[in-house]
């Protein structure tokens, strides 16, 4: 166990006692890992919109007829992008944008254009903002584990 923290259990009827307490912890996993996601990925989502950067790196620049449009509604012409209103993103960075349904965790929009900022459709680039890299796997796994371990810890 990691921090050096360990206890010799002697006897079959302690250590049967010692797994019913830690398994009547670990069994309130949900709670904590919902707490993760949104503060983790709201905010990495959040921190997303304003890099205005995808998993394949800066999202493509709007075209000069887009920014022409937006000066004329009284909007910078080319940045910030996605967020003119700010409906979009605060769709996606709120904790009600994150579903828990027992092993799976859904991150997504109620705005009815999400889909199409999103994924590529017709002559428009996706300008991607809810994915997963390999890191925020990492994290989630990290923070898992460590929770596992306070966990055992406290049943020593």
């Amino acid at each position: 166990m990691r921090g050096g923290t360990h206890k010799t259990i002697y006897g079959i009827e302690n250590f049967h006692r010692w797994i019913v307490k830690l398994d009547k912890k670990l069994k309130d996993a949900q709670k904590p890992i919902k707490e993760y996601l949104e503060e983790y990925f709201l905010r990495k989502t959040a921190e997303r919109f304003w890099a205005e950067k995808g998993p394949s790196g800066k999202w493509a620049p709007l075209k000069k007829s887009t920014q022409a449009i937006r000066t004329s509604l009284g909007y910078p012409p080319a940045h910030p992008i996605l967020k003119r209103s700010g409906r979009l993103m605060l769709s996606v960075t709120r904790p009600s944008a994150i579903t828990i349904r027992g092993n799976e965790g859904i991150l997504a929009s109620n705005v009815d254009y999400a889909a199409f900022q999103q994924n590529l459709v017709g002559i428009k680039p996706a300008r991607p903002f809810l994915y997963f890299v390999k890191n925020d796997l990492e994290a989630l796994g990290d923070t898992f584990v460590n929770w596992v371990q306070n966990k055992i810890s406290e049943t020593i």
